[in-house]
């Protein structure tokens, strides 16, 4: 820490950077740290620049296609990866010999992955999906609205087969 306060010239410099480059220039070029910048552009109503209204309509266009070929790239990458969660696969395993000081590597044949295996391809699969949707501007996420009623309706019903299922 400084411990010392800044001079207004050293603050008057640090804002005007900022104001034209944003904190993270304004940190560099001042040695000043990031968050005291943040926090003077505060007090004096300072905005960074918004630099996806700064581009150029041909980088904005070039930024979408690159968007749309990454999202069906993802889109793609997901089949594949669920293509794999049911194909032969072969495990690889390093089995040591510690009297030795040696190990060899041992290859098992599955029918297919294990459920440790298969459950990080849909994960993974799963991120891809939801990353393709994000750049592709679609939903990533879903809310749904039921009737207070019919919802209640539901939870007795369950309570009633749990109960059911205790008594049997």
């Amino acid at each position: 820490m400084r411990g010392v306060p800044y001079e207004q010239d050293e603050k008057d410099e640090a804002l005007a950077i900022y104001a034209e480059h944003g904190p993270a220039e304004a940190a560099h070029r001042t040695g000043i740290p990031y968050n005291t910048i943040r926090q003077w552009s505060r007090v004096a109503g300072l905005t960074a620049p918004n630099y996806k209204n700064a581009a150029t309509p041909e980088h904005r266009k070039r930024l979408s296609i690159l968007q749309a070929e990454t999202a069906e790239r993802l889109y793609v990458e997901a089949n594949q990866l669920l293509d794999k969660m049911y194909e032969p696969t072969v495990e690889k395993k390093a089995i040591s010999y510690a009297a030795l000081g040696t190990y060899e590597v041992a290859e098992i044949e599955r029918d297919s992955p294990t459920f440790s295996e298969q459950k990080n391809i849909m994960t993974s699969a799963a991120i891809a999906i939801d990353k393709a949707q994000l750049l592709a501007g679609e939903a990533t996420d879903r809310s749904e609205r039921i009737d207070p009623v019919k919802a209640r309706e539901r939870v007795e019903k369950a309570f009633d087969e749990l109960a059911a299922r205790r008594t049997a």
